[in-house]
């Protein structure tokens, strides 16, 4: 095909139709799902809504810690000193061989609002969290639970209060931002940093539009009416697939989900996090896809597929397009780019996050699919039940 003196083959009209379609499918992912903090920040409402009786609801705070004795002792008193009127906090010894015992001794001395209980030392052939999680709803006194890591911290004394405040009489849960503040400045743990957000953006986005599928098991709540109903992890108690995405995926709906975004109602945490780890951490998001609803998958799997798709064609546009598909293909992407640097910076800067992504987005997003998928084998060989 020859139009303005160019020539146009059927395989460069083939791959710039190809590039049109998978960019506007971009286009319309983030500004459906990726936008929606920004959004949310727009509308935030003051800390005041109450139960039906006109009075905040009381809330138990489930801690689960394992071999984290240190951190029990710098975080939990940022929990336990919250203010709010009437909350318990539940500490879960998942079998640690540590001083976590200690400090947990240590720390009731000083907070009455403070109980804990323990998983035995042992414990085999079943996922100890899921064990330890249920543990936690069994020796809670309220209906309102908050579930949280001894490694994680909110910034603000009005963290349970954040979360707390969606609880109307339809909401069964509440999915709350975390923040992984990595203190090297390296590449990795930059991109460690991207995944997560990245990650924040995708769950919550989803959740506002009524595809919630899984949480932060690092801010993340529940009513214990709802756990119950559920018959909590009675199915899958030795199952691999992460119990915030079996709660949420399970038992959530558009009209029971309700999403926290604020910097108060949010916990960050300074612990590094290693290769090894955060491999594993992909190898399980993995594991946990087979089990989300049907059109989550096709939500999660053609925004994956069209980035690809996206980037496989500029490539190939360069070296078998002539001028003009060069020049459309450049603008395509530019217009993306654009598009990602203002949403994944502006909801950073939301998230109170100090870290900011210009010439690292392409990368990051064009090798975390790549990551992903070695992390499946990474995975095959880390195929135990474990923490």
């Amino acid at each position: 095909m020859e139009f303005l003196g160019y020539y146009f083959s059927t395989v460069e009209l083939i791959l710039t139709t190809v590039l049109f379609i998978v960019f506007v499918h971009q286009l319309y992912f983030y500004f459906r799902y990726m936008t929606v903090i920004c959004h949310v920040s727009k509308n935030r409402e003051p800390v005041q809504k109450t139960d039906s009786s006109g009075k905040k609801p009381p809330v138990s705070v489930i801690v689960i810690a394992q071999n984290e004795g240190n951190c029990l002792t710098e975080y939990l008193p940022k929990i336990l000193e919250q203010d709010y009127p009437s909350f318990e906090v539940i500490v879960v010894n998942n079998a640690s061989d540590d001083d976590t015992e200690l400090a947990i001794r240590a720390l009731k001395t000083r907070y009455p609002q403070l109980k804990s209980t323990f998983v035995p030392t042992g414990t085999k052939n079943i996922c100890s969290r899921k064990l330890a999680i249920t543990l936690g709803v069994k020796a809670a006194q309220h209906d309102v639970l908050l579930f949280t890591n001894a490694n994680c911290y909110p910034q603000s004394n009005q963290w349970i209060a954040r979360m707390a405040s969606h609880f109307e009489s339809q909401t069964e849960f509440v999915l709350g931002c975390y923040s992984n503040i990595q203190p090297e400045h390296t590449t990795g743990s930059r991109l460690f940093a991207y995944d997560a957000l990245f990650f924040t953006l995708q769950c919550m986005g989803l959740a506002w539009r009524g595809k919630a599928y899984t949480g932060h098991e690092q801010n993340l709540a529940l009513r214990k009416e709802t756990f119950s109903r559920m018959k909590g992890f009675s199915a899958g108690l030795n199952i691999s697939s992460r119990d915030n995405a079996m709660l949420v995926g399970n038992g959530s709906s558009p009209t029971n989900t309700a999403i926290e975004t604020t910097p108060d109602g949010s916990m960050y945490s300074a612990m590094p996090i290693h290769l090894s780890e955060w491999l594993r951490h992909k190898a399980q998001h993995r594991t946990d896809f087979k089990q989300y609803r049907t059109n989550v998958r096709f939500t999660l799997g053609s925004e994956i597929s069209s980035r690809i798709l996206f980037y496989l064609s500029l490539p190939f546009l360069g070296a078998f397009g002539c001028l003009p598909s060069m020049g459309f293909a450049l603008l395509l992407f530019l217009i993306r780019y654009s598009c990602q640097c203002h949403i994944v910076n502006k909801t950073a800067r939301l998230c109170d996050s100090k870290r900011r992504y210009f010439l690292t987005i392409p990368l990051f997003d064009l090798s975390l699919p790549f990551f992903s998928c070695a992390a499946r084998f990474f995975g095959n060989s880390k195929n135990e039940v474990h923490w």
